[in-house]
């Protein structure tokens, strides 16, 4: 882009950062946000942010993220913490994750979702006590575990498609048709598909 003389906007920035993210390119991804906070800082949203400290909590690099956080123009969110607890999860940082999930717990108490990673690292760390303590506060507290869904839209209807669900009235059909879609995996095991 920029031989040709082109900057990029808000939207493309960002699609480039999770694109860093998600292939693990974190020197690119740093690079193009530093470049972007030199060149053009109007463009940067919170979202950049985020998905910068997602960038280097994934790559574990859990010291620079914190340090990224508090210099920070503003307030970090839920999203924030979020993003860094979720990089405790895949590289199993018990104690940051503790830490982490307090703070979501002060912004919001009634997250579950911080309760659900808390509990995910706990369980990679073969610490069933402290899953069960989680869970337990999960059910003394009335938290209830977001169920994941999908939602396409067809001749002007939505279609709301929940985690395991089989009420929809073509389920039968659209399992049918999910059936006969090829998958490629690494270990040519299939998840199950759910509707």
């Amino acid at each position: 882009m920029r031989t040709a003389g082109l900057k990029p906007d808000n939207v493309t920035l960002l699609g480039l950062l999770f694109g860093c993210n998600h292939a693990g390119l974190v020197d690119e991804g740093y690079s193009l946000f530093k470049a972007a906070q030199m060149e053009q800082p109007g463009i940067l949203k919170p979202e950049h942010y985020a998905c910068v400290v997602d960038l280097l909590s994934r790559a574990k690099q859990f010291e620079e993220a914190k340090k990224f956080l508090e210099e920070l123009p503003f307030e970090p969110g839920i999203g924030f913490w979020k993003a860094l607890i979720g990089g405790c999860q895949i590289h199993w940082n018990r104690e940051l994750a503790e830490s982490v999930a307090k703070r979501i717990h002060m912004l919001d108490p009634k997250d579950t979702s911080s309760y659900i990673l808390l509990s995910n690292v706990y369980s990679a760390a073969g610490s069933w006590q402290s899953v069960s303590m989680i869970r337990r506060e999960i059910k003394e507290k009335g938290l209830k575990r977001i169920t994941g869904c999908s939602w396409i839209e067809v001749q002007d209807k939505v279609h709301v498609f929940f985690n395991g669900d089989c009420r929809h009235s073509r389920s039968d059909e659209i399992y049918s048709v999910l059936e006969a879609c090829p998958y490629t995996r690494e270990d040519d095991e299939h998840e199950q598909l759910v509707v």
